[in-house]
Order: C-alpha cells, then sequence, then structure tokens
C-alpha cells in the first residue's frame, strides 16, 4: 500500500480491494476452465480411448507448455490434411494472450498498489538495469481479462467445431467414393 497518505486513502483501497476480489475469482475460474478445455482435447489427441494416458502426461505440465503441445499437435494435423483454418492462428495468439493477462492478475504484487490503483505485476533486468511492469488493474480491465478468456474459450469449441466438421466433410467424400465404386462393380 505505497502512497497512502492517510486514513481516506485506506479505505477508498479497502473499498476498491472489495470491488475486485470477485473479479479476480472470476479471472482465476474462466481461465482454469480454458486450461480445462485445453487439457480434454488433448488427452483425446494422445488417446482417444481414455484420458488416462493423456492426464499422465499433462500432470505436471504448465498452461504455456500445453499450448505448445497444442500447437504441436494442431500443426501436425493440419500440415497432414493438408488444412487451413483461420480460427486456428487467432486461438493460438489468444491462447498465449489469457495465460499474459491471467498471469498479470495473480501474481500481481499488490502490496505496491498505489493511489491511482497501479501495482508491479513483474520486474525484469534488461540492459538498462532493474525495470518494474506496472498495470492498473481496473473493474473495468479485470471485466475485459474475464471477457477475453471467455471470448478465448468460444475460439477453442469454433476451432474444434470447424476441424469436425472438415473430418466429417472427409469421411463423406470417402464414402462417396466407396458408394461409386461398389455401383461400378455391380
Amino acid at each position: 500500500m505505497e502512497g497512502f497518505a492517510d486514513e481516506d486513502e485506506i479505505e477508498d483501497y479497502d473499498e476498491y480491494i472489495d470491488q475486485i476480489l470477485p473479479l479476480i475469482g472470476e479471472v482465476v475460474f474462466f481461465f482454469n476452465l480454458l486450461e480445462r478445455d485445453l487439457d480434454s482435447w488433448l488427452c483425446f489427441y494422445i488417446s482417444d480411448r481414455t484420458d488416462q494416458k493423456g492426464l499422465m502426461v499433462l500432470h505436471s505440465m504448465n498452461y504455456s507448455t500445453k499450448v505448445d503441445l497444442f500447437q504441436r499437435a494442431a500443426d501436425n494435423i493440419l500440415r497432414m490434411e493438408r488444412w487451413e483454418l483461420e480460427s486456428y492462428t487467432l486461438l493460438l495468439r489468444d491462447l498465449r494472450e489469457c495465460a499474459a493477462q491471467r498471469n498479470r492478475v495473480v501474481h500481481a504484487d499488490w502490496q505496491s498498489l498505489d493511489t491511482e490503483k497501479y501495482t508491479q505485476v513483474r520486474i525484469r533486468i534488461g540492459k538498462d538495469g532493474l525495470e518494474h511492469e506496472m498495470w492498473q488493474l481496473t473493474p473495468e480491465g479485470l471485466e475485459e481479462v474475464v471477457g477475453k478468456i471467455i471470448a478465448t474459450r468460444e475460439c477453442f469449441d469454433t476451432f474444434l467445431e470447424e476441424l469436425n466438421e472438415l473430418y466429417a466433410q472427409q469421411l463423406r467424400e470417402i464414402e462417396a467414393r466407396m458408394e461409386s465404386m461398389r455401383h461400378e462393380n455391380d
């Protein structure tokens, strides 16, 4: 609580914290749902018969490693089938952006909060020395983070629907060829 000079500012701080705590909870809740969606797809990719094998692989992976694995798996599928999905590029970007925003929220140094609601979210050591990354965590900003995570889950669903449709189309084409071959043999 740096920069608070009097009781009114401390009271404002307490009201602010009471206002944003539920939103921080929503960030964590919806991000966990997004990660569960990712886990579910990866488990299915690893084995379509059981989640057990996938869970054994994923159990100690962090989120960014799961996103990297998802990218390698999806790239492989799309390359093998020669498919292109517009939603895929956006999805990868958004999966990573959600992680960055979630980390800013959950790893923020709330003790460094100033009167303008800026708090330190990261310290970097660069060629110019120590850099403090500050972020203004307002209720509106936190609602945007929640909205971004929800939108990314919807983008993930869209990607899966598009992928499933491509597989279904491929199956229809195979069935049509088989039917055509049956008629030729009759």
